[in-house]
């Protein structure tokens, strides 16, 4: 009976030696990823923080006055702010996981613009 000998592939070849391992490159391409998208995010962020915090001052500047809001009127109008805010976000990012994200901005985009003219 014939000895089988393993057939073993030739895991050093000259390509592999002259290109980078696969984790240095996956390690560039993040970064050079990180670069473009942080920034953009950080923006975001900074104006999201903006977004939520004028409502605060406004508060300060006469809001209830000006609305005439007396009692917890504050309270109610700040919740119907962001209740929707914390339960739509999780259901948008599923969606960003299923559309492209350019057509799903564009979306939300037409929609704001088209419920902000009907007003």
């Amino acid at each position: 009976m014939a000895k089988l000998t393993p057939i073993v592939e030739d895991t050093e070849s000259e390509e592999a030696c002259r290109s980078p391992s696969r984790s240095e490159a996956d390690a560039r391409v993040l970064r050079k990823c990180d670069f473009h998208v942080l920034p953009m995010l950080y923006l975001f962020y900074a104006l999201s923080y903006l977004d939520r915090i004028n409502i605060g001052n406004a508060r300060i500047e006469g809001l209830e006055k000006d609305l005439g809001m007396v009692g917890n009127d504050y309270s109610v109008a700040l919740q119907v702010f962001f209740v929707p805010y914390i339960l739509l976000e999780v259901p948008s990012n599923i969606l960003l996981k299923r559309i492209a994200p350019s057509t799903w901005l564009s979306f939300l985009m037409f929609m704001w613009g088209t419920l902000d003219s009907q007003m």
